[in-house]
């Protein structure tokens, strides 16, 4: 069967996998890709290959592939002759380039994979195509599927090249291949992941065209960049929430297969296994155990693939819809605060426990305001639903429920809900744990700045009522701006939490300044907080009454 034949018998089971494929699966693009992953691979082995010693170095001479050691020195990788020939360390040269050809493969593959498909679905936009194939009678599903593995195909098959030389090296390091087969799997996880991710972006704002494709994927080759020094050398493991994020480097688990080599630590020098196996989720050293430690980090790429899967499904139909339902949501927010305080008990220190729930509030701001912007539906979405509640007169329990659960009605109350779900989670560990000097500083921290995030979400949900052009672009921008510029601004006068820490309750992270203030600080910042919260959410219900009566009033005129 010829590869025109093959690509037909796709084409009967996703078409759309079948139009990417016929339009990259080209005798010159394939031939285009095998050099380069040739070459790649050839590249790779003669650098390394350049590091071994020659035959002839003379003795006493160091190399870290040399076995050798002197009878009258501490030291050892001395290149000492043996039988003619200097005594090699070959299985760690061989771990070196199956290492090398891990990092490099992995960056490769997810950095050019976040671009094409960026860069895919911003030409067709351009071309006009991406609303012909919405309209196709092919599932979001098949579509997605299609795009994942036909747009970079070509990335894959140069991938594909390079497997058999990966293997030869993992053999000839002695790695189990259980432990090659894992890694595998943690790289399918993060493809799935990252592609995912770069397919809803391009779904979201394909109208940017291609050079948004250049600054996700620099952003991506910086995260993997700094991910991978940080993970061959540094202390990686600080026992803070922020440990969370390197679960989503997929060379995390690299460090298993260097033990897996049985090789002193001292003799490999990088990938250390220590750092893994300090890592605790709810006081449980689940990474100690290599199986477990691998499955988690693919349960972690599969959750939240999943989640935005659901949200390019959503986007993908609807354009003008939100990312998420309200259902949606606060399935979300549980997944997230379950998995991220799980992070902040890796340690028993009253001082480190409440750094460390400062360092959460951080993360839950970031996560509220991408809720924020997920859940917060625009003018005409609201109108809708504004001339619905208008023309069917119903009982507040309906209007309760419509804002909890209905899909155009505004998102306020649900960030609420989902904001006062992560705080009820987060209340026993606050009371449980040795938090006894900080205690009411952390409730109190925790309730400051969720009023400021339910500030943000009325500041968006205002912007997005507005008739202005681009409102999505200017609501995000309002949010960020109340979000940094309070931020830059104290560092500009040195408004530290120190020194001024009543300035610092009006930013999203107040818990680092709350230990500083008294009561009565507390109670008037609160106290205005609400205060806007409460006329912004009487003026915000006045604008959407009188849409609705305009609106119905309008339809009324046109029958």
């Amino acid at each position: 069967m010829n590869l025109s034949q093959w690509i037909d018998q796709i084409g009967d089971h996703n078409p759309q996998l079948f139009r990417e494929l016929k339009g990259r699966f080209t005798p010159r693009y394939l031939t285009i890709a095998t050099v380069i992953s040739l070459m790649g691979q050839s590249l790779i082995f003669l650098i390394i290959k350049t590091s071994l010693p020659p035959d002839d170095i003379y003795q006493g001479f160091r190399n870290r592939y040399c076995l050798g050691s002197l009878p009258n020195e501490s030291s050892d990788n001395v290149c000492l002759p043996q039988l003619g020939h200097l005594m090699i360390n070959w299985q760690l040269w061989w771990l070196d380039i199956f290492i090398t050809l891990s990092i490099i493969g992995l960056i490769c593959l997810l950095t050019v994979g976040v671009y094409l498909l960026i860069a895919d679905l911003a030409q067709e936009e351009s071309r006009g195509t991406l609303n012909f194939i919405r309209l196709s009678p092919q599932s979001a599903r098949g579509i997605f599927i299609g795009k994942l593995l036909g747009v970079p195909s070509l990335i894959y098959w140069g991938a594909l090249l390079g497997i058999p030389f990966h293997l030869l090296a993992g053999f000839n390091a002695h790695i189990p291949f259980s432990l090659i087969m894992g890694f595998y799997g943690v790289v399918i996880a993060s493809c799935i992941f990252f592609f995912n991710g770069a397919l809803l972006w391009g779904l979201i704002s394909p109208k940017l065209g291609t050079l948004q494709a250049f600054i996700i994927s620099g952003v991506c080759l910086l995260f993997l960049s700094v991910m991978t020094g940080i993970t061959l050398h540094a202390h990686y493991n600080e026992g803070t929430p922020f440990d969370w994020f390197t679960l989503f480097y997929p060379g995390i688990v690299l460090p298993y297969l260097v033990q897996g080599t049985f090789m002193s630590p001292q003799t490999v020098n990088y990938l250390p296994v220590k750092n893994l196996h300090d890592l605790q989720w709810y006081g449980l050293g689940i990474w100690q155990n290599t199986a477990f430690g691998i499955a988690f980090v693919i349960a972690n790429f599969a959750l939240w693939s999943y989640s935005l899967t659901q949200g390019m499904k959503r986007r993908f139909r609807n354009p003008s819809g939100t990312l998420l339902s309200k259902k949606q949501s606060y399935l979300l927010s549980a997944c997230f605060i379950v998995l991220s305080l799980g992070f902040v008990l890796q340690t028993t220190d009253n001082h480190r426990l409440y750094e460390n729930m400062q360092m959460l509030q951080a993360q839950m701001a970031v996560f509220m305001v991408i809720l924020i912007a997920a859940l917060s539906p625009h003018r005409h979405t609201l109108q809708d639903w504004t001339r619905y509640r208008h023309q069917n007169s119903k009982t507040q329990e309906s209007l309760l429920k419509d804002l909890l659960l209905a899909e155009k009605s505004p998102s306020l109350l649900a960030i609420v809900v989902n904001f006062g779900m992560m705080l009820v989670y987060l209340l026993p560990a606050i009371f449980r744990f040795p938090l006894a000097p900080y205690r009411e500083a952390t409730i109190g921290g925790f309730i400051l700045g969720g009023s400021v995030l339910l500030i943000y979400a009325l500041v968006s949900q205002w912007v997005l009522l507005q008739k202005t052009s681009k409102r999505a672009i200017w609501a995000t921008a309002s949010v960020a701006s109340l979000m940094i510029f309070p931020l830059i601004a104290f560092s500009f006068f040195s408004f530290t939490p120190h020194r001024m820490p009543q300035v610092w309750l009006l930013t999203f992270l107040p818990m680092v300044a709350v230990e500083k203030v008294g009561s009565l600080s507390l109670f008037l910042s609160l106290f205005g907080q609400w205060t806007i919260i409460v006329l912004g959410g009487i003026l915000m219900r006045q604008q959407l009454k009188k849409m609705g009566q305009s609106e119905s009033q309008g339809l009324l005129k046109k029958g």
